[in-house]
């Protein structure tokens, strides 16, 4: 998210964009796990960040009915590999320009945090 409160985005061009806020808040995700109800409910958050940015690509619906989304995701690092077999691709600080301006080679950027980089926390 950018100081303005807009989201940026990169086009199909690969430049970046910025487009409207979205609901979309990187304050923790969550993850289930088990075989029934009630599964067991994960908690990751970044450690030592109040909140963190994700890695993602953004562009406008071919019928124009409003934009479409992904988060990409990676193998998982050392603190998620115990509970699933990917992890979303979660941004240092310090790249997070360096994602919008693409001045950085992508896989320098899409790798898994490592040991200790996410708190993980069982909720339920």
């Amino acid at each position: 998210m950018l100081a303005s409160g807009h989201e940026a985005r990169h086009a199909l061009t690969g430049a970046p964009q910025v487009d409207f806020p979205t609901d979309l808040d990187a304050f923790g995700p969550a993850k289930f796990t088990g075989a029934k109800p009630p599964k067991s409910k994960w908690k990751f958050t970044k450690t030592g960040e109040d909140w963190f940015c994700f890695a993602g690509l953004w562009r406008p619906m071919p019928d124009g009915g409003g934009d479409a989304f992904t988060l990409l995701t990676t193998e998982p690092g050392p603190d998620v590999a115990p509970i699933h077999n990917r992890q979303i691709v979660v941004l240092e600080r310090s790249a997070w320009l360096a994602w919008l301006d693409l001045t950085r080679a992508e896989s320098e950027l899409l790798r898994p945090l490592p040991a200790s980089g996410l708190t993980v926390e069982q909720v339920r």
